[in-house]
């Protein structure tokens, strides 16, 4: 059976990852703003995901990941599977560099998990450009960058200070060896 070799610490990390996004993703959908000049709301899950890839990757396995995602691009009337995508290849890439942010400062951490998002972003428009759908503006996508940079610390502050979620303690001890 496939959950025999996991742990209830990491079920119930994966399980909290879940909840989370759900309520993240509920924040994103929720009919808020709906005028034509409405600034974009910020991709909280991405915000969610690229915190938690970075110091507990063990509950965000990029399965999970894709299937959150996908049920976000289904809500959001987004092309299936572009969004889920690119955040899971976003998790990937934070998942395996987590050594170099290990000791960062948070600035930095918060200009890097930005930059990649905006990367991310720049992707995901290429890919909707080539699949022939209306492509979002560019105008609205900087606003949306702008709008996730500035959630990231909030988010991260929560997550790290309410919910004391931080890099395991034997991967910090390891100096992120593990």
């Amino acid at each position: 059976m496939m959950l025999e070799g996991l742990s209830l610490a990491r079920m119930l990390r994966m399980a909290g990852f879940v909840g989370l996004g759900f309520v993240a993703v509920s924040i994103e959908i929720a009919p808020v703003g709906l005028t034509a000049s409405a600034l974009p709301s910020p991709d909280l899950l991405f915000c969610l995901t690229a915190y938690c890839a970075l110091r507990r990757p063990e509950a965000v396995p990029l399965l999970l990941v894709f299937a959150i995602g996908l049920m976000r691009d289904l809500l959001t009337d987004g092309p299936p599977g572009i969004g889920a995508l690119i955040l899971t290849l976003s998790a990937l890439f934070l998942t395996e560099s987590r050594t170099w942010f290990l000791n960062r400062p948070l600035l930095i951490e918060w200009l890097a998990i930005s930059l990649i998002f905006a990367l991310g972003l720049a992707l995901h428009w290429v890919l909707v450009v080539a699949s022939f759908a209306p492509a979002p503006l560019i105008a609205g996508l900087a606003w949306l960058v702008l709008a996730t940079a500035a959630a990231y610390l909030p988010v991260a502050l929560l997550l790290r200070l309410v919910l004391r979620i931080d890099y395991a303690p034997e991967f910090r001890r390891l100096g992120g060896a593990s």
